[in-house]
């Protein structure tokens, strides 16, 4: 689910910006910076709501400068009819992102409309609001390994039938999501492992059949898999240009409104910084606009970004949240599945 892995990339990344660049000591601002409630959410049509809530670090002399985990804040959903407190809780990313989960086991639709309105005890309410567009039609036409930039690559392409009744914008992405794949066999009334058990499964195998199975176990990590674009009227090749790896495509319907549209992208083939195997999820997204304006604005920010270096100039990370930061985007995907990575028992 892309929920899980933007938000995990977002405040990981965000936190990453804080702690790289160069040695050098900066003088921290002098006065009282205000904490503010941090939220990160991508409510996506189809699925249940799932979000991340933090609070931000006061940057000035005196700062502790540390992160703390969010007891007491409190997120209540409203869809115009009803309210509910939604359950907060810790998961893996806690320790990391500084970061409790809230879920709702209600499934999204497609012109459902939130409001979320986020307290803390002696900070200013956040508040923001989101519909979740509508369906769109994208094909995957064809697929092909080729060379880009020197790289190898899978590349996608796309056709999009864009809806002329609004303006849309459009995300793709590429997630790996980790999971293990443990085949065994059946031997003496018990289900044995192949790769602890591998002379007596070869031995077993040469005799005849053996009864085998395989199980399969997906965590909630992901790994973000780079990807270029060489279509023009994407906004990276305004920002970045069409040889640079990129973190997401962003694309708006400004110049194809209403009629099909095709577009390539090309996904990377190098082993992702982690080296774990998974599913490779590959997405394309119709996000509300406040949504896209933040990944732009991120993408320009993100120390993974080719434009962003140490000696820039700070950018403004477009927020939907009032009173507080982050982003709560509205989202309708598709998405298509492969496996990349060599499996083998």
């Amino acid at each position: 689910m892309g929920v899980k892995t933007l938000l995990s990339g977002c405040v990981c990344g965000l936190l990453l910006l804080i702690a790289g660049g160069c040695s050098k000591t900066l003088d921290l601002p002098a006065g009282k910076a205000e904490r503010k409630i941090v939220l990160f959410a991508e409510l996506v049509a189809d699925d249940t709501l799932y979000m991340r809530a933090g609070l931000s670090v006061a940057v000035n002399t005196g700062s502790d400068m540390k992160f703390t985990v969010p007891d007491g804040l409190g997120i209540m959903l409203s869809d115009g009819k009803s309210a509910k407190l939604l359950p907060g809780g810790i998961d893996s990313l806690t320790p990391f992102a500084h970061t409790y989960v809230y879920t709702d086991p209600r499934v999204l639709v497609t012109g459902d409309s939130f409001a979320i309105t986020a307290t803390y005890p002696g900070m200013a309410t956040a508040t923001a609001t989101v519909v979740i567009p509508k369906p769109f039609s994208v094909s995957l036409i064809d697929t092909a390994t080729v060379q880009y930039n020197a790289d190898s690559t899978l590349k996608f392409r796309l056709k999009i039938d864009d809806d002329p009744s609004v303006d849309n914008y459009y995300v793709v992405e590429c997630l790996k999501q980790h999971m293990d794949v443990v085949p065994s066999f059946f031997y003496n009334d018990k289900w044995l492992p192949v790769a602890i058990n591998r002379a007596l499964y070869a031995r077993l195998k040469a005799e005849g059949p053996v009864a085998e199975r395989t199980d399969t176990t997906y965590y909630r990590r992901f790994s973000r898999i780079q990807l270029y674009t060489n279509d023009n009227n994407t906004e990276n090749a305004y920002d970045e240009g069409l040889t640079m790896l990129q973190d997401r495509v962003l694309l708006k319907d400004r110049v194809f409104n209403g009629s099909s549209y095709y577009t390539d992208v090309y996904v990377r083939k190098a082993p992702t910084i982690d080296s774990a195997k998974g599913v490779t999820i590959f997405y394309v997204k119709n996000v509300t606009r406040e949504y896209f304006e933040f990944l732009k604005s991120y993408e320009q920010y993100s120390g993974s970004s080719s434009s962003f270096n140490s000696l820039d100039q700070p950018r403004n990370l477009k927020s939907n949240v009032k009173n507080g930061g982050g982003v709560v985007g509205g989202v309708s995907q598709r998405t298509f599945r492969f496996l990349m990575d060599n499996w083998s028992l």
